[in-house]
């Protein structure tokens, strides 16, 4: 056999690289399918990431993957051309290497800032042995509305049966509970879905957003290739206004499922001024009203600013972060680009739009 060598997506390699897509991820169905390969890797407004897909190579078969996806990130108040690792995988036959590490530096040779999100624990010291460092980023907050849906995934098999007859009785009782609250809560806001002019986008999350936060580039063109292509799945985006028809959110939502048993929301990307309460409280209930009126069993909000965390009702919402999974890796040759990255703050929430694209959620436990 011979040494594994790197090397970058071309066309001619897209059967091998979808035949291994389907050895390493054999419950995520689109990653091998074409429409979402090219959607995700290529048609990004930001531009193709193919030419910077890198892959490990061994007797002409692919062994290994580390696809980025670009962006821009404003750092100092400056934008700066970065890339995201996704998707870092190994075929298992050939893990215990080098290979992996070998293609994340391949990934630092090209671009000038990298970063990685949704990597646990165990990840941790690989990426710092790389000179990555962990910045604490988001808190992951649930509201559950059907507890049943929960029961077979957080308990064990002794205790199923009791719980499961408690969780359906308060499935009877709390959405309904629920959604009185959230009416109680909205009384006089109204949220509309909408649509925004490339110009209306742009004036709107720069009235909104403060220019010091650290934070992922937002337009029309990257709203519509992240949000309502038929690749991104089933999502909807809102203007929230309050009783004096102000404009005072946008938000945007996604739906998932996980087979029939478990399906839920996730408010994937928002933009409200840090100092409104209201609106992001507004928001927040907003969300939990949809996803009642869709019988789905949670909500989840990956959010990042520590005031907007603290507007949440805490009687609706419970806090489920995990190390390393939701926080952000970061590199750059750069150390003082790197020291202000790491004192925030940071929104940061438009992160999990992607990065669940096929369903992981801290909910989930093997059984």
């Amino acid at each position: 056999m011979s040494v594994p060598v790197l090397t970058t997506y071309e066309e001619c390699r897209w059967p091998r690289l979808q035949a291994f897509l389907r050895r390493c991820y054999p419950e995520a169905a689109q990653k091998h399918d074409p429409a979402y390969f090219y959607w995700r890797f290529r048609d990004s407004p930001l531009g193709s990431s193919l030419s910077d897909y890198v892959l490990l190579v061994s007797d002409e078969d692919i062994i290994g993957q580390a696809p980025v996806l670009r962006d821009r990130i404003r750092i100092r108040g400056e934008w700066t051309e970065a890339a995201w690792i996704v998707d870092l995988a190994v075929d298992p036959e050939h893990r215990g290497g080098l290979g992996a590490a070998r293609m994340v530096m391949a990934v630092q040779r090209r671009h000038p800032v990298v970063l990685i999100t949704g990597a646990g624990p165990h990840m941790r010291r690989f990426y710092e042995s790389l000179g990555f460092r962990l910045v604490k980023t988001n808190r992951t907050l649930y509201a559950p509305l059907r507890p049943s849906g929960l029961v077979g995934h957080l308990t064990s098999q002794r205790f199923r049966p009791l719980l499961a007859s408690l969780a359906r009785a308060a499935d009877a009782v709390l959405p309904v509970w629920t959604s009185l609250r959230a009416a109680v809560a909205l009384r006089g806001w109204t949220s509309v879905e909408a649509e925004p002019s490339s110009a209306a986008m742009r004036a709107l999350f720069d009235h909104l957003l403060h220019p010091n936060t650290i934070t992922t580039h937002r337009d029309a063109d990257v709203h519509r290739w992240r949000l309502a292509h038929p690749s991104a799945g089933k999502c909807a985006s809102f203007l929230l206004t309050d009783p004096n028809h102000t404009i005072r959110c946008w938000f945007a939502l996604k739906w998932f499922r996980r087979s029939r048993a478990l399906t839920w929301l996730d408010i994937v990307d928002y933009a409200a001024a840090e100092e409104d309460r209201a609106a992001v409280a507004a928001m927040a209930w907003s969300a939990i009203r949809v996803a009642c009126q869709a019988r789905l069993h949670f909500v989840r909000f990956r959010c990042s600013l520590n005031a907007h965390v603290a507007d949440v009702s805490p009687l609706a919402w419970v806090d489920r972060t995990r190390e390393g999974v939701d926080d952000t890796y970061v590199w750059s040759a750069d150390a003082a680009l790197v020291q202000a990255f790491a004192r925030g703050p940071f929104h940061f929430t438009g992160l999990a739009a992607d990065r669940t694209a096929y369903g992981a959620d801290e909910w989930h436990k093997p059984a």
